[in-house]
């Protein structure tokens, strides 16, 4: 299989970058930027381009709904359930990676596994 591929481009222009049998997907974002992800194909799920999405926004961690036609595509079902192919255009809205745990946080759980009976660790003693 051919790895998918990514080009930016304005929304003025839409130059292929495919492989015959694959197709290329125009993503916008929420700030109005938009790009062109290629060599998709129908099997491609929803989360692997998400994953692209959020890999050229250098934002590890992060995670990347994607929006088509007014709603949240799923996951795990490929692209092609959706009905998108070449020439169709998608949203990505990224969330921001979760924060660390809070003391409050570490507390509960120490509590929580010391109920239920787990090893308690006492790192940084």
């Amino acid at each position: 299989m051919i790895p998918p591929t990514m080009a930016s481009e304005s929304s003025s222009s839409h130059a292929s970058n495919t492989s015959p049998g694959t197709f290329s997907v125009r993503v916008k974002m929420v700030d109005g930027r938009e790009t062109c992800f290629g060599n998709l194909n129908p099997g491609t799920t929803v989360q692997a381009l998400a994953d692209l999405v959020v890999e050229s926004e250098d934002r590890p961690g992060s995670g990347a709904r994607i929006i088509h036609s007014g709603q949240i595509l799923a996951p795990h079902l490929p692209l092609s359930y959706f009905n998108i192919g070449e020439g169709s255009a998608v949203h990505a809205v990224l969330s921001e990676p979760p924060p660390p745990p809070t003391a409050p946080e570490e507390e509960y759980m120490s509590e929580h596994r010391r109920q239920r009976g787990e090893p308690m660790t006492y790192e940084g003693l």
